[in-house]
């Protein structure tokens, strides 16, 4: 009979197959049975008081993701969870570092020049102090899944990681399809032979298709549900258009549902806009005085398409129209809602001789290259009242 393939670790096992067991010296044994504990030892266990690198959101000693579609800042977010976990300073949409300690990267979704200038770039932004943050990065150095199983555990024991990141998983998962079984054995071996042994936290980068109507109140990355159930924490990030959300959810973290995020160029992070000062109710007028700007006559739909959440941009357009910082409308009669402009580009005319017209304000939603007459403008106007600011009409 061969004997199966088995890698060596500290205590000598790996079993590949169920009849062998091999110590330290590679010679086979017979099978042992498992210790196990009895109830009352069970009870009488203590663990360290943290349970969490990250407050409800990053556990100690477990699998987790962060998986998004493309363009959602996954990376760029991973390394901030690296960097606050490695200094024990910041937060994470809103949840403090509660343990810090080393942490190591790994990193092969890009050329090793343009991660080395995200590093750098991180670093910068920040204005760290000190260049000694203890980061290790593994920049393109051939990490394969399950392949290096054993030595990536050897890599955590010796440099004390408490949080590893695999970024990304589909170029770690070297050769073998995230949809197939095969990436649910590796979270499986990642959970037994990794955050089991060494209580350290492995954080995946991956990739989750587009979201659907029937699948986006339950995102998640690719693969079958058994990998979906071994990851045991996770951060989701979806776009809709133009548009941001992020949630979290696990086994043992509050995590948070589904909000909108936003990108913020100055901290290079995501940051929840419901639940965090990130956008301002000033920012939100800010914004809406800035498009209307460059996009005169614009629609409500139009407003309502830019950055932020639909009620903070309809109570910002309220402030802004009671302080007479803006004018809303009555559109044309083939388009029944309303425009938008700032104070000083409304209700403008221009002066004539003639008799029998009439200069026509900025109540339609476009500019006229020359006034209409009376009766032009008869066929024109929806006699209706124009609203005050007390109707009940969309914002």
């Amino acid at each position: 009979m061969n004997e199966p393939e088995f890698v060596t670790l500290e205590d000598g096992v790996l079993l590949a197959d169920e009849s062998w067991y091999h110590n330290q010296n590679g010679a086979p044994q017979p099978p042992v049975p498992f210790t196990g504990l009895s109830h009352a030892e069970v009870l009488k266990l203590e663990f360290p008081a943290e349970r969490m690198l990250i407050d409800n959101l990053v556990p100690i000693g477990a699998v987790g993701t962060i998986a998004g579609v493309p363009e959602t800042y996954k990376s760029w977010q991973a390394q901030r969870i690296a960097n606050v976990i490695a200094t024990g300073e910041g937060d994470i949409f809103g949840h403090a570092a509660i343990h810090s300690g080393p942490v190591g990267y790994f990193w092969q979704d890009d050329s090793t020049r343009e991660e080395a200038e995200r590093i750098k770039l991180y670093h910068a932004v920040h204005g760290n102090d000190t260049t000694d943050i203890p980061i290790r990065w593994f920049l393109n150095e051939g990490l394969q899944l399950p392949d290096h199983c054993a030595r990536l555990r050897t890599t955590i024991v010796t440099h004390g990681f408490v949080l590893v990141v695999l970024d990304s998983f589909y170029n770690i998962l070297f050769g073998r399809d995230l949809k197939d079984d095969e990436a649910e054995r590796v979270i499986a071996e990642l959970k037994t032979l990794i955050c089991d042994t060494t209580g350290c936290t492995v954080l995946i980068v991956d990739h989750m298709p587009w979201a659907t109507e029937q699948n986006r109140k339950r995102l998640r990355a690719y693969g079958g549900v058994f990998k979906g159930a071994a990851i045991r924490f996770g951060i989701y990030l979806d776009a809709v258009g133009n548009k941001l959300f992020a949630e979290a959810r696990g086994n043992n973290i509050a995590g948070f549902k589904r909000q909108l995020a936003e990108w913020d160029p100055d901290a290079l992070e995501l940051k929840l806009i419901d639940t965090t000062d990130a956008v301002s109710g000033e920012e939100y007028e800010q914004r809406i005085l800035a498009y209307l700007t460059d996009h005169p006559n614009a629609r409500t739909e139009e407003l309502d398409a830019i950055t932020g959440t639909k009620s903070h941009l309809t109570a910002a357009r309220k402030r802004l129209l009671s302080r007479n910082q803006l004018v809303r409308e009555r559109g044309r009669t083939s388009y029944k809602g309303f425009t938008w402009n700032l104070s000083n580009h409304a209700g403008s005319t221009s002066s004539t001789d003639e008799t029998n017209q009439l200069d026509l304000p900025n109540w339609f939603g476009g500019s006229t290259s020359s006034p209409l007459r009376g009766d032009e403008l008869a066929e024109l106007v929806d006699p209706s009242p124009q609203p005050t600011l007390d109707d009940d009409i969309p914002f």
